[in-house]
């Protein structure tokens, strides 16, 4: 892991919607019965919408597709470790916790800036947006 080449960092900006305000290689880790899991590494994004919906989104750095997002909304607590300022760590949506182990420091406090930039903005959603309900199978 490390920096990127600007022919990765084109693919990745292909691979995602949006405008990109940050991108990093990380490591993902999530909790699974109280300890830290990894789950995988690749490019971190941090995304604006033109709606000014925010999301980090991950890109696999071999096949350049994206394999994980989540929505940045009002009451996410982004928060980075003091005694590793390199671990940044939220809880989705959802409530499960996540952490990113960014591979550059210099990634990592962008990313953070930017993102609680955007946490406190004034577009910057209160609660995510729903996912619309499947309709019902209809009975055969």
């Amino acid at each position: 892991m490390g920096k990127l080449t600007s022919e990765e960092m084109a693919k990745v900006q292909e691979a995602v919607d949006g405008k990109v305000m940050s991108m990093a290689v990380v490591r993902l880790y999530t909790v699974r019965e109280d300890k830290w899991v990894y789950i995988f590494w690749g490019v971190l994004c941090l995304c604006e919408e033109p709606d000014a919906t925010s999301y980090f989104r991950m890109v696999q750095l071999v096949s350049f597709k994206m394999i994980w997002e989540t929505t940045l909304f009002k009451k996410m607590k982004y928060k980075r470790n003091p005694a590793k300022p390199f671990v940044h760590a939220f809880f989705n949506p959802d409530g499960v916790l996540f952490s990113f182990s960014f591979s550059e420091i210099s990634e990592a406090n962008t990313t953070y800036t930017i993102a609680s930039r955007l946490l406190s903005g004034p577009n910057t959603p209160d609660l995510p947006p729903e996912e619309p309900e499947a309709p019902p199978s209809e009975a055969k």
